[in-house]
């Protein structure tokens, strides 16, 4: 495929513009979404109408799908990581771990308890290295959340293992990874708590915000629906309740999880395959036996003899031919002036280095095999010429 005769791939290149490296909304929308969502809403003229039946529907389905107990729906994703930090009470004599390669809203959520953010590197997976999170938890953890980054389940086995027989609580994010899988159980059932997103961009939506949060612990399963509906007249709370409407829409999207994660599969598969024959040197995304992906985002690392520099080179190369890539993501306190001034002040300078070498290209369960073909294509012609300007490679 010439590169630079676009028009005669059959693109357009608007076409492959619409597909950022994490585009705008993550699933497809379709008629059947649209008269859930209508058929909710005419329910509101009955004066039977109940909103809580189809909220507490999507709840029990979800739980189900995912492996838990319960779960509670609620407005974010962000406000559930809030809402499961509040009931440990922690004070600024507690610590809590994460992942220094991380959404910024985690740690905000982390730091907006008072407790100490203490930042952990992150492996090759851009998942956190439990290595060092052995070497960092202390008399004084309370907790540790663990980010499934872009659609890499954490070695969940090995950091129960690392914590058994204290009490530390484990809180998974799921947000970018609903529908992967770890030992052939979804993740999220791995933990105390788990919390899942389904903002615009995420592996499913409900109607551009929410979220859910999982858990096996009655007390906290009461706890959250409290603090999500005013206190329930029994202690504090506001409002972060989903809308039946976006419980509908849930629902609808939900049916077609497997499909958006099985189009996202087949697209990074060739990915993976094309990408390893042609650059021995760039790191593929994990997705085996034990780490099922779910391809949120698909995300490679480039050599680390290239850096930042090339790697920023390579994002221009493919952004002038209507591939837009994303970085996702560097330490976060790079990029956050107040996640940098709140938490502990020694650099993850291995998480630095992964940093400079991330980059995502775009994927979208829509995406077609013209388009994906081209994609790869292009991201090896442009790799290639790299090396061989500036290392005198082939």
């Amino acid at each position: 495929m010439e590169l630079k005769k676009l028009g005669e791939t059959g693109l357009e290149s608007d076409k492959l513009i619409k597909y950022n490296g994490e585009p705008e909304v993550g699933s497809t929308i379709d008629k059947k979404d649209l008269i859930a969502v209508i058929n909710e809403m005419e329910k509101f003229n009955d004066e039977r109408y109940n909103h809580h039946e189809t909220i507490k529907k999507f709840e029990d389905i979800f739980s189900k799908r995912v492996g838990n107990q319960y779960a509670v729906s609620v407005s974010s994703c962000a406000v559930g990581i809030d809402m499961v930090l509040k009931y440990l009470s922690l004070n600024n004599a507690d610590e809590v771990l994460s992942c220094a390669i991380n959404f910024h809203g985690t740690h905000l959520s982390i730091i907006n308890t008072g407790a100490k953010l203490v930042l952990v590197e992150a492996n090759q997976d851009l998942n956190i290295d439990v290595d060092d999170l052995a070497r960092k938890i202390t008399p004084n953890t309370k907790a540790i959340v663990v980010t499934h980054m872009n659609g890499v389940s954490c070695d969940m086995k090995r950091i129960r293992e690392l914590i058994k027989g204290t009490d530390i609580k484990i809180i998974e994010d799921a947000a970018r990874s609903l529908g992967s899988m770890y030992h052939d159980s979804a993740v999220g059932n791995n933990s105390w708590a788990c919390v899942y997103s389904f903002q615009y961009k995420k592996m499913i939506t409900t109607l551009g915000e929410g979220g859910m949060i999982v858990t096996n612990d009655r007390q906290l399963l009461t706890a959250l629906q409290r603090y999500r509906s005013f206190g329930l007249g029994e202690n504090w709370g506001t409002n972060y309740k989903m809308t039946s409407v976006q419980a509908a829409m849930g629902l609808s999207q939900l049916k077609r999880l497997d499909e958006f994660v099985n189009n996202r599969r087949i697209l990074a598969r060739y990915r993976t395959e094309r990408i390893r024959q042609s650059l021995e040197e760039f790191v593929c995304p994990k997705d085996d036996s034990t780490y099922y992906n779910s391809y949120y985002l698909y995300t490679i690392l480039v050599p680390s003899v290239w850096g930042k520099s090339y790697r920023d080179e390579l994002i221009l190369r493919l952004n002038d031919i209507g591939i837009k890539c994303v970085i996702a993501n560097p330490p976060t306190y790079q990029k956050n002036e107040f996640i940098r001034m709140n938490c502990d002040t020694s650099r993850t300078v291995l998480s630095e280095k992964l940093g400079d070498r991330i980059i995502c290209l775009p994927i979208h369960p829509s995406m077609t095999t013209i388009e994906n073909e081209f994609l790869v294509e292009a991201f090896i012609k442009n790799a290639k010429f790299i090396y061989k300007k500036y290392f005198g490679g082939k």
